[in-house]
């Protein structure tokens, strides 16, 4: 979606370390995912803005990782004084699953909000010249 130099200066906004050259690439595949493959293909300067600040606010976006359903503090079950004896809540698949879906979900209203009113989200199909 861009070429090198647009990578460069995006990745300059941002800090150019491998963490974020690859949320740069997800970025752009997310952005294409929900376009439908037309944010690759605009040629309208203002709609190409839109689309480079989109992206830098999905990199900046940020993610929680899986570990933090492992820590200890916040998952504390029960606590036993005499005898002392702690018993920690265990993550289950669909905990895992909701904090999955809840990234999705952040990133596509990311995404709607600077592209939402651009017609690039639209599911529309245009033929003949018509929608």
């Amino acid at each position: 979606m861009w070429d090198e130099s647009e990578r460069r200066q995006l990745l300059l906004q941002v800090g150019d370390t491998e963490e974020n050259r690859i949320a740069l690439s997800e970025a752009e595949m997310d952005i294409i995912f929900y376009t439908f493959g037309r944010a690759e293909k605009v040629k309208d300067e203002e709609t190409k803005s839109k689309i480079r600040s989109c992206a830098l606010a999905l990199v900046r976006c940020p993610k929680v990782e899986i570990s933090t359903l492992y820590d200890k503090d916040q998952q504390l079950e029960s606590e036993t004084v005499m005898s002392w004896s702690k018993k920690y809540r265990v993550p289950t698949v669909g905990d895992i699953e909701r904090l999955a879906q809840s990234q999705v979900d952040a990133r596509y209203q990311v995404i709607k909000r600077y592209l939402g009113l651009t017609g690039l989200m639209s599911r529309v199909v245009r033929r003949c010249g018509r929608y």
